[in-house]
């Protein structure tokens, strides 16, 4: 059922979208690519690449320096850098009107990053303050799915309460399910399914292949998934008694998230 929702609303928001750019693009071909030579052709597309290569490098600084900011004292820091929230206003107003085409449903997006973020620093009932400001049973699976991820870390970080954090991420999956002809579908799912196998490290599941998965993750994840897969690795270095490797997580997470005091033990 939370599968065919979840399609169909992005089906509702994909298909005009792929509709306008179809007609745009034709639009584009029959007014100026048919009266322009092979010379202007090439320089048109080298620009697009160029514009592509740009864009590919401004993501990767802003992600270098939203990493530095995990070591922030304040919360706030990082939570300032997500959708534009500084800089110039006039820019600040495009972005919100981008992510109001691009992104449906942008708002609870940011309820929840900020939850994500709050969570991370220990500051839990801000956490739940930022996910009550909606009411996520009006919005699609896809969308509720965020609220019950950051209930099933909240579960795992202060009320250490494994089999109940476990539980939610697997509630959590099973709301984020999608068609088959949606693409990307393995990269949608991995940060539920690795929250999920973090839950079963948590509750003494102490099987090599989910080590080994966790493992791999954490050299090819981004920072904010790191940090939660270091924490779950070292608890589980502790059990198996590798007190090197779990040393390593420690100081892994001392370097690159010293105040994020809910992974502090």
């Amino acid at each position: 059922m939370e599968s065919t929702q979840n399609t169909k609303s992005l089906l509702k928001w994909w298909i005009p979208f792929f509709l306008f750019d179809f007609i745009l693009l034709g639009m584009i071909y029959v007014l100026f690519i048919q009266s322009i030579n092979i010379h202007e052709i090439k320089c048109c597309i080298a620009y697009v690449i160029f514009l592509f290569l740009f864009g590919g490098l401004f993501i990767l600084i802003s992600m270098k320096r939203r990493n530095r900011l995990f070591q922030s004292e304040s919360p706030q820091a990082l939570i300032s850098t997500f959708y534009n929230s500084a800089g110039p206003r006039f820019l600040t107003r495009i972005s919100i009107k981008m992510l109001s085409i691009f992104i449906p449903y942008w708002k609870p997006a940011r309820s929840y990053q900020n939850a994500l973020i709050y969570t991370y620093y220990g500051q839990f009932d801000a956490a739940r303050a930022e996910l009550a400001n909606y009411e996520w049973e009006k919005f699609p699976p896809y969308v509720q799915s965020d609220k019950k991820y950051i209930e099933a870390l909240i579960a795992y970080l202060e009320q250490k309460d494994f089999k109940e954090g476990f539980e939610l991420s697997i509630e959590a999956l099973k709301l984020h399910q999608f068609s088959a002809i949606i693409p990307g579908k393995k990269i949608l799912y991995s940060r539920f399914i690795t929250l999920i196998e973090i839950g079963q490290l948590l509750n003494g599941n102490q099987d090599t292949g989910i080590v080994f998965s966790l493992e791999r993750k954490f050299k090819r994840f981004p920072l904010m998934l790191k940090i939660p897969i270091a924490w779950a690795l070292e608890k589980a270095y502790i059990q198996i008694g590798d007190t090197q490797k779990a040393n390593q997580m420690r100081v892994f997470l001392n370097a690159t998230a010293p105040h994020c005091v809910a992974f502090a033990q």
